[in-house]
């Protein structure tokens, strides 16, 4: 009788969280009960976060989620792209439409605070095919992104020199379409929601089978997301700031060159991103 190699590979072992128990075989079978530990996790904290409210007699509204810190928000910026040797400029909304090809765009870039949390905030219109197994139909929807920023990266952002270059990879990103059911206060909510549950799993598999086990299951939910490239120069004698932004496509690990596309903004200008804004919210 032939033996199953997936059963002769998995030997038995457990993890164990508050109220419930799984039973593992190896470092790949932890990551996929892990995975799917992160969903239950998630959905009982929902319903632990709406529970209160259904033995309640009055209607009560719900606190809405808000930034504890906002910066200021750029929102215009020229892009050079060279195309045939040639350098063209537009500006940061415009989209050239071409179908299955994102094009360089944001809306909006900000800093905020959610809770202790520090996140980077791009506003933008991302292209997807409306039907994708066709791809079929290529249209563009208004889309909101916030990936974790660490504090060395946040002060290499602050203290970026002349001649210097700054490159920023995300290890936790979460994005929203801003369709109907879209709020900030609710994006920001699921944004906390997801994190806090990702965490609480990091930890308990860190406590129970160690580092190593706990880093690849953080790096297999959420791999390094490329975020931001800043590099400070001189343009016809002006203190400038020429960045790239997600979702423009980088080979991770590799440099970010500068030498065939970038938005470019004054040095001033990109100093609002490190200065507080008088609101807290965002549309």
């Amino acid at each position: 009788m032939s033996k199953d190699p997936d059963a002769e590979e998995n030997a038995s072992g457990s993890c164990i969280l508050p109220g419930v128990q799984i039973f593992v075989s190896s470092d790949k079978q932890t990551l996929r009960n892990t995975a799917a530990m992160k969903k239950l996790l998630i959905f009982c904290l929902l319903m632990l976060s709406g529970s209160g409210s259904l033995s309640a007699q009055d209607r009560m509204d719900q606190p809405q989620t808000r930034l504890s810190y906002k910066s200021q928000e750029v929102k215009r910026a020229r892009y050079w792209e060279q195309i045939d040797g040639k350098w063209k400029s537009r500006y940061n909304t415009e989209i050239r439409f071409q179908s299955g090809v994102q094009c360089d765009n944001f809306r909006s870039l900000f800093i905020g605070c959610i809770d202790t949390m520090r996140f980077l905030f791009i506003e933008y219109d991302k292209g997807e095919y409306l039907y994708p197994n066709l791809e079929m139909d290529w249209r563009y929807f208004r889309t909101i992104c916030a990936g974790l920023l660490g504090d060395a990266d946040y002060d290499a952002l602050k203290t970026i020199a002349p001649g210097q270059q700054v490159c920023v990879v995300s290890h936790y990103d979460n994005e929203s379409h801003k369709n109907v059911q879209y709020s900030f206060s609710g994006f920001l909510e699921t944004t906390r929601l997801l994190y806090s549950s990702a965490r609480t799993l990091y930890n308990s598999c860190e406590k129970e089978y160690g580092a190593e086990t706990a880093t690849n299951f953080w790096q297999k939910e959420y791999p390094g997301r490329f975020m931001l490239a800043v590099l400070r120069t001189t343009s016809d004698g002006r203190d400038v700031i020429r960045f790239q932004v997600f979702p423009a496509y980088i080979n991770m690990g590799e440099p970010v060159g500068m030498d065939k596309f970038y938005f470019e903004i004054s040095y001033d200008e990109y100093g609002k991103l490190f200065l507080a804004d008088r609101k807290l919210t965002h549309k």
